[in-house]
């Protein structure tokens, strides 16, 4: 039976929340989705998804009664948990849709599937279903006075401090992508790893892991991988730098409470 709410998405991030109660889903039969569907640059709907995903051109303005707003805002706010999965499966589809608009095989266009949760290639007949990239999130700390570890990135968010992260390479396990990671980007070597939680985060489309460890001594000195990191550095949790707001996954990981990390 087909939904009757629809989600709508504004370039390549922002999703469409109705003003009284910040819900994404619009009414199929509503004037807002009437006056937006046909606008749309990039739709779905089938199998993939359990409500039609429409993106529209980055200037259109928010109808009244309604404003935009970054998904992951949707984070920071506990009512709004039950809306995440269906708000971050869809716009992660529509980006996995966006970059697969013919068959790696034959180069034909593909076609949604009406079945399948994927995309079919009527000229060779091949299926193409959504991938995720894993990759690895890491609350490293120090077991003699409790510090954390945070950098500042080259190539985004260069004036907030926040934790190491990494893809996982095709041959590693995701433990092993861990250590991996911070030997690389500060030459410290790790004690202890545990994976403490994952989640689904569609910028553009990765499986994040959450892993909380301890660095193994010397922790001095940190030697920052200079095209990755403009800075490391450790803080004590209760003088913290600038760091991410509410609604990453870092920000939660930075500030878990002491009974948890």
């Amino acid at each position: 039976m087909p939904s009757p709410f629809a989600l709508f998405f504004r370039g390549k991030a922002e999703v469409l929340l109705r003003d009284d109660d910040a819900s994404p889903f619009i009414p199929v039969d509503s004037p807002v989705a009437a006056r937006l569907v046909p606008k749309a640059a990039l739709a779905y709907a089938g199998p993939a998804l359990p409500h039609p995903a429409y993106r529209l051109n980055p200037a259109e303005p928010a109808p009244a009664a309604h404003h935009f707003a970054h998904p992951r805002d949707l984070l920071a706010h506990p009512d709004s948990a039950p809306v995440v999965p269906d708000v971050f499966g869809a716009l992660g589809f529509l980006n996995w849709l966006s970059r697969h608009r013919y068959c790696g095989c034959c180069a034909a266009p593909l076609r949604p599937h009406p079945a399948e949760p994927a995309l079919h290639c009527p000229a060779c007949g091949r299926l193409f279903y959504p991938q995720m990239s894993p990759a690895v999130i890491v609350r490293v700390t120090r077991p003699d006075d409790g510090r954390i570890l945070l950098a500042r990135h080259c190539r985004r968010n260069q004036d907030v401090w926040t934790l190491l992260a990494g893809f996982v390479n095709l041959g590693e396990s995701a433990d092993q992508c861990v250590h991996r990671e911070i030997r690389e980007e500060t030459g410290l070597t790790l004690a202890s790893v545990r994976l403490l939680d994952t989640a689904y985060w569609p910028f553009p489309n990765s499986f994040m892991l959450a892993y909380v460890a301890t660095a193994a001594p010397p922790f001095e000195p940190l030697r920052p991988q200079p095209d990755e990191l403009l800075a490391a550095d450790w803080f004590p949790l209760d003088a913290l730098p600038a760091t991410l707001p509410p609604g990453s996954l870092a920000h939660r990981l930075i500030h878990l409470p002491p009974s948890v990390s």
